[in-house]
């Protein structure tokens, strides 16, 4: 997916929204990938879009998206972001930029966004977003 901000309404518009990936592999290199991990090229964005209860609190946290398997297993964590959610604002979007996919196999994959408020020690799920990853082995 891609993202445009309307500089003078501030509405994001969305497009290209993925579904479906399907990574094809040459035949060339069919042996020297094969029981390993594939990096796919994926270069898309998550957005996520946070709301505050109460509107005249400064709200900091820390914001990462795991990458993760079918079976349920992380295969990589991006960069954690501390967010520093302004007192004058009553909801923000945050955009992070996913430029490839450590592959292991066909599957549905999930980016897991996560948030961990100051002064906690464990981040929580907030939002799980889908996408079925297909490897095609060329013949």
């Amino acid at each position: 997916m891609s993202s445009v901000t309307d500089q003078e309404t501030n509405n994001i518009s969305l497009f290209n929204l993925v579904e479906k990936y399907t990574l094809k592999i040459a035949k060339k290199e069919t042996q020297r990938i094969e029981g390993s991990k594939i990096m796919a090229p994926f270069n898309q964005e998550i957005v996520s879009r946070f709301v505050k209860d109460v509107k005249s609190e400064s709200v900091i946290f820390e914001l990462k998206v795991d990458i993760v398997t079918s079976v349920g297993k992380v295969i990589e964590s991006k960069d954690t972001a501390t967010i520093n959610f302004d007192e004058k604002l009553q909801n923000i979007r945050i955009k992070n930029k996913i430029g490839g996919i450590p592959v292991e196999e066909s599957g549905l994959y999930h980016f897991s966004v996560k948030v961990k408020e100051e002064g906690e020690t464990r981040f929580v799920e907030v939002a799980k977003i889908p996408v079925e990853i297909s490897i095609e082995f060329e013949k």
